[in-house]
């Protein structure tokens, strides 16, 4: 019968970090740089990305036709509250008419009793 399980480590390389020549013991095979370069390498490879795309970066300023005034803003939530109390008011009606709480009746209402 063969093994199929994953050997239980396979970090068995000592590889030489390719910035500052560090030896790393008990590494991957693919590992290229020890981890203080390696955050360097990284940080210098996000900051020629972004320099290289800073204008793709820019966040457009908003048109002021699609920006909504506060009182728009109010109505909505007002509109929304008024929408979901209706509902739960609903539900209490029914619930007081069957003479059981609401969590009874809502969950009887979405068919989980």
């Amino acid at each position: 019968m063969r093994n199929t399980t994953a050997p239980a480590n396979n970090m068995k390389f000592t590889r030489v970090c390719i910035d500052c020549g560090k030896v790393m013991h008990n590494v991957g095979y693919s590992r290229k740089r020890c981890p203080a370069c390696a955050r360097k390498a990284k940080l210098m490879a996000c900051a020629a990305y972004n320099a290289a795309h800073k204008e793709d970066m820019s966040i457009p300023e908003p048109r002021p036709d699609t920006i909504p005034s506060p009182e728009i803003i109010r109505e909505r939530a007002k509109a929304r509250a008024a929408a979901s109390d209706a509902a739960i008011r609903k539900v209490v009606l029914a619930a007081s008419a069957a003479g059981v709480d609401y969590g009874t009746m809502a969950a009887r209402m979405e068919g989980r009793l």
